[in-house]
C-alpha cells in the first residue's frame, strides 16, 4: 500500500513539473498591453496529453466578456485538469465545456470570444505535442481546429 502511494505521488510530481515545462516553453504568460490581451490555457489529459489553446484579443481586456472554449476529444479520453497561467482581468470569463466525442486520434477546439465592442480581430492557436493549428477570425465568430494525433 505504501509503494502505491509513493508511485501516485512520483506520477503527480512528474505530471505537474510536465505542465510547468509546457507552460514556460510553449505559453508565456497571458498579458494585456497596448490594447491585446491573451488567453493561454493548458488542458490536462487522462491519455497523458496536454493541449493548449492560445487566444489573442486585438481589444483591452476590459472589452473581453467571455472566451468560452468547447473540447472534443476521441473516445474515453477524459480531461483532468484545466491550468490557467494567472491573470486576474480573465477571473471568470473563461468557460469549457468538454466532450469525448470526437472522432479516433482527433482533437478538437472551437473557441469563441464575446466582447462589448464590434469587429474585434481574435486569433486561436491549438498545439499537442508537434501537432499546432491557428485560426483568425473575429469576436462572436466560432474559430474550430482539429488535431490528428
Amino acid at each position: 500500500m505504501l509503494s502505491r502511494n509513493l508511485v501516485a505521488r512520483a506520477i503527480t510530481s512528474v505530471g505537474l513539473l510536465v505542465i510547468a515545462f509546457f507552460a514556460i516553453a510553449y505559453v508565456s504568460p497571458a498579458e494585456a498591453r497596448f490594447a491585446t490581451c491573451a488567453s493561454d490555457p493548458i488542458l490536462v489529459l487522462s491519455n497523458g496529453r496536454m493541449l493548449a489553446v492560445r487566444v489573442n484579443i486585438k481589444t483591452d481586456v476590459a472589452n473581453v466578456q467571455t472566451i468560452a472554449y468547447s473540447v472534443h476529444t476521441p473516445p474515453g479520453v477524459k480531461l483532468l485538469k484545466v491550468v490557467y497561467p494567472w491573470f486576474p482581468g480573465f477571473t471568470g470569463k473563461e468557460q469549457f465545456t468538454f466532450s469525448d466525442d470526437a472522432p479516433p486520434n482527433q482533437y478538437l477546439t472551437d473557441t469563441v470570444v464575446q466582447t462589448s465592442v464590434t469587429n474585434v480581430s481574435v486569433s486561436a492557436t491549438s498545439k499537442m505535442s508537434n501537432a499546432t493549428q491557428s485560426i483568425s477570425g473575429w469576436n462572436a465568430q466560432h474559430l474550430t481546429a482539429t488535431l490528428f494525433h
